[in-house]
């Protein structure tokens, strides 16, 4: 995210604070954060990388590793790219996926020390879909009929909030399918569960 957009080499135009504030005016926009709080990570960041040395992961401490060290599960699954006008035909990526402290982040490489996306298990519920166009497919969906709080990193390092009611993911097979929906589950509650999908649509 901004560490990225600040000691990436392959990253030419860093942004000035001015910059980062702007790339993030939709999350400020909504309320979900602050020009301060916006400030506040961006000049910490600017004057120490963030970095887990080996020596310091291994003994658990670290942001990242902090995710790792709680996590409930973690492995590959396969999540729908999210939206076919900008993007053409729906594909599926293939994403590490690291559920910790009631949040589901998702990591292009297990190795990655920046989560590409969050999604917040607030107000949402899981679900075998039946019938899916792929095999051991589960979806998180918002309980309101709203947007579920979520955030990704685009390619050029924009956080941006994501946008989508529904989240629809596919495991290897069934055992990790079912083995991933109890693990969400006990994060959400009893109440937020269901194997089957309901006849209305979100």
């Amino acid at each position: 995210m901004v560490n990225t957009l600040l000691h990436n080499p392959n990253v030419k135009d860093k942004p000035s604070l001015e910059k980062y504030i702007e790339m993030n005016e939709d999350l400020l926009a909504t309320g979900s954060i602050t020009v301060e709080q916006l400030t506040e990570v961006f000049q910490s960041v600017s004057v120490t990388q963030f970095k887990i040395p080996d020596e310091v992961a291994a003994t658990g401490k670290g942001s990242v590793d902090d995710i790792l060290l709680h996590a409930e599960r973690e492995g590959w699954l396969f999540k729908q790219s999210s939206n076919p006008v900008f993007s053409g035909p729906l594909s599926w990526k293939k994403r590490w996926f690291v559920l910790s402290e009631n949040c589901l982040y998702y990591f292009e490489q297990m190795t990655d020390r920046e989560p590409k996306g969050i999604i917040t298990l607030a107000n949402v519920g899981i679900r075998k879909v039946e019938t899916p166009p792929r095999p051991n497919m589960f979806e998180i969906f918002s309980l309101s009929d709203g947007q579920i709080k979520a955030c990704k990193t685009e390619q050029d390092g924009r956080l941006v909030e994501g946008r989508h009611s529904i989240y629809r993911i596919c495991a290897v097979n069934e055992e990790d399918m079912r083995s991933w929906i109890n693990a969400i589950s006990r994060v959400m509650g009893p109440q937020q569960y269901t194997l089957t999908r309901p006849k209305s649509t979100h």
